[in-house]
């Protein structure tokens, strides 16, 4: 669990996939078709995505939260809204093992 800082990521590149969901493609069906001009696009702009918090396995006495097998919740912001303190367009990603 941190808040900023850089991901501690487990299948991959998080802010590729909050640049792309926020340009409305679809990621959950498969690898999305892209022309080269487009993935020079996502690329360069995933650039301006940062790790606002990541939050792995919580424990607390009796309780715990497990984000699928043993992974983590990643919640990133674009830095231009962090520094104008503008929560929102953030996205939250799921990874796990």
């Amino acid at each position: 669990t941190k808040v900023l800082g850089y991901a501690d990521l487990i299948q991959g590149s998080a802010v590729w996939e909050c640049e792309m969901t926020a340009r409305r493609f679809n990621c959950g069906n498969g690898p999305v078709k892209l022309t080269p001009e487009e993935r020079a696009k996502i690329t360069e702009a995933s650039k301006d995505w940062i790790l606002l918090a990541q939050f792995g396995t919580l424990t607390a006495g009796d309780t715990e939260l497990m984000w699928g097998d043993c992974g983590c919740l990643y919640f990133f912001i674009r830095k231009k809204d962090l520094a104008k303190k503008s929560f929102e367009n953030i996205w939250m990603v799921l990874q796990c093992g």
